[in-house]
């Protein structure tokens, strides 16, 4: 599943009256690109100084800043393979500070090329300045006051990923309704009939026995029943759940499947409230082997 590389952010040094005060160069955040910029740079510079490395306060954070500013594109990182297990050991256990230099510039490539990635895959490289995205990363790694709040980053944060979750949700959305053999039923559900089942159906308190592939709103596998059973082939092993202990989309779907059939259930995030899954829509594979009176096939929850 692809990571999101969305952290946290900090601080701009100022030095007592009497103290020589750190020149810092004065960032102008005037649009939500230039603060949105600056806050990713800030938050995954400060993701990376309050990682559980122990090694981090010795990074050249120079080189740091260096390796972050020449990787924010689509350059190669597999070099830095070889110089991270120069530089920590091959079981990370290690700091040779021979390498130090080229491992310190190769954490703040890595950073920056799995950003850039984030945002090719996401379509918001348009709305990143890379000047403002610097800027942050800089103040982050010397724990320099923040320019924006808190608050404002956390809200400006959840309305960026929103808006990303959003978008790309639609696109499931929209793909799925060029495909044949699909109907909507009632809360946005897409219900694909890859093989139509020949039994009956269950009402929505039965218990249905499954296999199941689930797949985000970018379509990357997160769960799949087939890689939690010793034989891949042995129905016996696939799991089973009550109805009205599912996602709500879950619920809804299979009282209109058929035993028997292969399908794609396309949840809008409405019909999934689960908290792994927070404002996200997703798509289940599913094979319905078979479907029951309710705990005759699932087993009972706990105190019911």
């Amino acid at each position: 599943m692809r990571s999101f590389y969305i952290i946290a952010l900090t601080s701009v040094l100022l030095g007592a009256c009497d103290d020589p005060v750190e020149t810092v160069d004065v960032v102008e955040l005037e649009t939500y690109e230039d603060r949105l910029s600056y806050t990713l740079g800030a938050m995954n510079a400060e993701a990376l100084m309050s990682s559980p490395d122990p090694n981090v306060s010795r990074l050249d954070l120079e080189k740091v800043i260096s390796g972050f500013e020449n990787n924010y594109n689509d350059g190669s990182i597999e070099d830095c393979k070889a110089t991270f297990e120069k530089f920590y050991g091959p079981y990370y256990t290690d700091f040779d500070t021979t390498y130090l230099k080229e491992g310190s510039e190769c954490r703040g490539r890595e950073i920056a090329y799995v950003l850039y990635s984030d945002m090719v895959t996401f379509d918001r490289l348009k709305d990143i300045k890379k000047d403002k995205l610097l800027a942050g990363f800089k103040d982050g790694l010397y724990d320099r006051d923040t320019l924006i709040s808190d608050m404002d980053q956390r809200q400006l944060i959840n309305e960026f990923y929103t808006g990303i979750m959003a978008d790309a949700s639609s696109k499931m959305f929209e793909e799925a309704r060029k495909k044949e053999n699909i109907r909507e039923i009632d809360g946005g559900i897409i219900i694909e009939t890859i093989k139509e089942g020949t039994g009956g159906s269950p009402t929505d308190q039965d218990d249905v026995k499954v296999d199941y592939i689930l797949t985000n709103f970018m379509g990357d596998t997160v769960q799949s029943s087939f890689d939690f059973r010793e034989d891949k082939n042995n129905i016996s092993e696939s799991p089973a759940f009550n109805l009205q202990g599912v996602f709500p989309g879950w619920t809804k779907a299979f009282p209109e499947l058929k035993k028997g059939g292969i399908y794609r259930l396309y949840l809008p995030f409405e019909m999934v409230q689960h908290p792994d899954f927070q404002g996200q829509s997703v798509c289940f594979y599913v094979e319905f082997y078979d479907y029951g009176p309710a705990f005759t096939l699932a087993e009972r929850p706990p105190g019911m």
